[in-house]
């Protein structure tokens, strides 16, 4: 494990355990075994070890999965991919119901949705869009996607990942596919004109 992530996990054992306010910056080096100056080398503070903590849970395993497969196989896969996502929430649920009860849900959904945004808005460039178009489009699937995790958060989680899962990939996977079918250039005409 290298050392951001050695101090990602010690952050998140501690927020498993100890309300958010109450946990410090040389708790997280202590926990981690690592010097401030080594904390401070890759994250400027909490906040950011957070976003590189939803990174983990939202964004990565889908960034990897698209470096080793097709366009066409991961998108056929994309309720696999929610489910996953919506399970590590799960799975971390008491890390997540700490950050959200004791942050609050403005800095909360701020830092989830800047990173669901980074992704969104990259992807988004495969479609012929406007620029202005792709940036609301991914705004809207970025700030939809974090509505509906806080909402089931602030909820206790009693619906299902795999519920959670099928509701998403219904309502926003189905928002892109419409995007893509739109920005799908039209096939081209004959240039062949007959005088």
């Amino acid at each position: 494990m290298d050392r951001p992530e050695q101090i990602i996990d010690a952050y998140r054992k501690l927020l498993s355990s100890r309300d958010y306010n109450s946990i410090t910056v040389s708790d997280i080096c202590d926990s981690a075994g690592v010097s401030r100056k080594t904390f401070y080398k890759y994250f400027i503070d909490k906040t950011e070890v957070i976003s590189a903590m939803f990174h983990i849970d939202i964004v990565k395993p889908t960034e990897d999965l698209k470096k080793v497969l097709p366009y066409i196989e991961v998108n056929s896969m994309s309720h696999v991919m929610i489910e996953n996502m919506y399970q590590r929430i799960y799975n971390s649920r008491s890390v997540y119901e700490n950050l959200l009860s004791n942050m609050g849900m403005v800095p909360f959904g701020r830092i989830m949705g800047a990173v669901i945004l980074a992704y969104s808005g990259s992807d988004s460039k495969r479609y012929q869009l406007s620029e202005e178009e792709r940036d609301y489009a991914a705004q809207l699937l970025a700030y939809a996607q974090v509505g509906i995790i806080v909402n089931w958060i602030e909820r206790g989680m009693k619906i299902p990942p795999s519920r959670m899962a099928k509701y998403c990939h219904t309502w926003l996977t189905g928002t892109w596919d419409a995007v893509a079918l739109k920005s799908t250039p039209p096939p081209l005409k004959s240039t062949n004109s007959e005088s």
